[in-house]
């Protein structure tokens, strides 16, 4: 019997560690009717506007995290249940 692929976690840049007693993840949204199953993080490369990427059951959406009324938008439309960015390259598993 094959043995499963196994994909190493490889960090590429160090971890850095939030100073204490500061909160290690911050409440985006309340109520989100999504059911969120990954997420991501994407400078804009010109106006170096972060943004969050979510995978969800939904679709892949994204918020630019640096407008004062911020919206979800809408990039892919099918259930996405992995999505990863890396070098300007958004990469994710989607479909049924």
């Amino acid at each position: 019997v094959a043995q499963p692929t196994v994909i190493p976690l490889t960090v590429t840049r160090p971890l850095s560690v939030p100073p204490q007693g500061s909160p290690l993840f911050k409440k985006v949204f309340d109520e989100c009717p999504l059911h969120v199953t990954s997420a991501a993080s994407w400078t804009h490369p010109s106006t170096h506007e972060p943004h969050l990427i979510l995978g969800a059951e939904e679709g892949i959406f994204a918020l630019n995290r640096s407008e004062p009324e911020a919206t979800l938008e809408l990039l892919y439309h099918s259930r996405t249940t992995w999505l990863y960015s890396i070098s300007n390259v958004l990469m994710s598993l989607s479909g049924e």
